[in-house]
């Protein structure tokens, strides 16, 4: 007998045949190694992270930026350096400041658009008296401010300080401005 012969009738003997095997007279379906198409329900720890996902990323993100600054501040870096690093963070803050507005008119367009018409017009009247009312308080604000600040005094503007602190731009900062 070979080994390969001798290997399949220790597998088969272990295993039992590969059709179907038969238990007090019962026949039992063939065993395989397939898993079956529905996917696994999530228990505990793994369930947690799927739901926790995005907060786990926020917070190492976080964690780790804090770590990166707190490592790179002894090293005194150039300039230019920390314009690079600080590059993508910046971008980051921009991206959400654009994003800010539209998400907030879409979620007031979708809220009042759910609400009946008798409670819609309550809220549009009560947000029209509320921006006509804080338009007028600006208006106010601006006119007292003129007033005391007087901007566009030529006497005031001749006696301002005109040392302003130029930076020399060089040819990163201008290819840096270029994305944002």
């Amino acid at each position: 007998m070979e080994k390969s012969e001798q290997f399949s009738d220790y597998l088969f003997a272990k295993m039992g045949p590969p059709s179907s095997t038969t238990v007090n007279g019962t026949e039992l379906p063939p065993k395989t190694t397939e898993r079956s198409g529905a996917p696994r329900e999530l228990t505990g720890y793994r369930k947690w992270l799927r739901e926790n996902l995005m907060l786990l990323v926020t917070l190492s993100g976080v964690l780790l930026g804090v770590i990166f600054g707190f490592t790179l501040r002894p090293l005194n870096l150039h300039e230019d350096s920390i314009m690079l690093i600080s590059y993508p963070g910046e971008l980051f803050m921009r991206v959400l400041k654009l994003m800010i507005l539209p998400l907030i008119i879409s979620s007031l367009i979708a809220g009042s658009a759910s609400l009946n018409a008798r409670m819609n017009g309550k809220i549009a009247l009560r947000t029209l008296v509320y921006f006509v009312a804080t338009s007028f308080m600006n208006a106010l604000l601006g006119i007292a401010l003129v007033l005391l600040i007087h901007p566009g005094d030529p006497n005031l503007h001749n006696t301002a300080d005109r040392s302003t602190d130029k930076r020399a731009v060089n040819l990163l900062d201008s290819l840096l401005d270029l994305g944002r």
